[in-house]
């Protein structure tokens, strides 16, 4: 599991230039060994929020594997999973006497689909375009707003709105937004990662957030998570 954290050496006012080159060498060492060159998982840990409810959720993803989101139901024993494969999306009601497994189609799967996407922007839209090829957006556009920021570096594009339209003919309606209020340090974070993000249903006029608590990369994350569970033999 990889994290970040800042790099600072204290140096006395005189040094040779063999130990100078020695210490920079110790940081280009450590700072690599830091930050891994690339990012295959992340794994989050979060709490929705709405008018009705506030529920924990913790997401994983892994670069061609899949998506896999768990909410625990409030005052219940029932576990809901959101698992897309890459391919298809399902709906798994865990811990309950059936262990009832839904494939989700239509709205539900764009839907769907389109949230656990937007929780990690940079991670799964690289120059604008989806990582994700499947038939569930068939149909459907996603959007991604992003507004210029100047940091340390230079200037970058970050992330500001995520727009899920569905195509009616020649029109788009909007069915979701997306909206990315705060982000962690950049420090801390290989991407743009939103800590708290804003979604509205236009559907219902419904609305809430996500508030992202912890989150890590490249955390050893096994494929058979992404696999649908074996029905249960009577």
């Amino acid at each position: 599991m990889s994290r970040y954290r800042d790099l600072s050496i204290l140096m006395p006012q005189k040094t040779n230039l063999s130990l100078l080159l020695l210490l920079l060498v110790s940081v280009i060492s450590n700072e690599a060994a830091a930050r891994p060159r690339s990012i295959d998982s992340i794994r989050i840990h979060a709490t929705t929020i709405t008018e009705n409810s506030e529920l924990p959720l913790a997401l994983v993803t892994k670069r061609d594997a899949g998506i896999r989101a768990t909410i625990h139901t409030a005052g219940k024993l029932t576990r809901a999973v959101v698992l897309f494969d890459g391919n298809k999306i399902h709906l798994i009601q865990e811990l309950t006497e059936a262990g009832s497994i839904k494939e989700l189609n239509g709205d539900h799967a764009a839907e769907n689909l389109f949230e656990m996407l937007t929780i990690n922007p940079d991670f799964h839209f690289q120059s604008e375009k989806l990582s994700y090829q499947t038939s569930i957006l068939n149909g459907y556009k996603i959007e991604l707003l992003r507004d210029e920021i100047v940091t340390p570096t230079g200037i970058e594009q970050q992330p500001t709105e995520a727009n899920l339209y569905i195509k009616n003919d020649s029109k788009l309606k909007l069915l979701r937004t997306i909206q990315y209020i705060e982000f962690f340090p950049q420090e801390d974070s290989p991407f743009h990662q939103p800590k708290r993000i804003t979604f509205t249903d236009h559907t219902n006029a419904s609305s809430g957030e996500i508030i992202i608590n912890e989150v890590s990369y490249n955390s050893g994350i096994p494929d058979f998570i992404f696999e649908l569970p074996k029905p249960l033999q009577p």
